[in-house]
């Protein structure tokens, strides 16, 4: 059977946005719990009618967490968190929030 360049093509381009969703499907309903608590918590820190540049610090305050996750299990990326370390995580999550409990600059 012989296949166009059009065919190919398309055959490889669906291959790839398998591939592709595949990975972005990668987190574990308790991995995506976390994450989002993570970013809500961001979000409830700086709210939007307060006038803070909140792209940006809510940005620095995920990526410091993410930080702490990556080196305390050797992450080369944050995606790389799996069920069996989200206890352990949350509870670093909990001490991370802690170091902002005082009053905002």
């Amino acid at each position: 059977m012989e296949i166009s360049e059009e065919q190919l093509s398309k055959l490889i381009d669906q291959r790839v946005d398998e591939r592709l969703a595949e990975r972005s499907n990668q987190q574990t309903p308790a991995v995506a719990k976390l994450n989002s608590e993570v970013k809500a918590w961001a979000a409830t820190y700086y709210p939007e009618d307060l006038g803070y540049s909140t792209n940006k610090q809510r940005s620095n305050l995920i990526n410091g967490y993410r930080a702490i996750i990556k080196s305390r299990y050797d992450l080369k990326d944050i995606r790389q968190l799996t069920d069996d370390m989200v206890p352990e995580a949350r509870a670093l999550f909990e001490r991370y929030k802690k170091l902002f409990e005082t009053k905002k600059p």
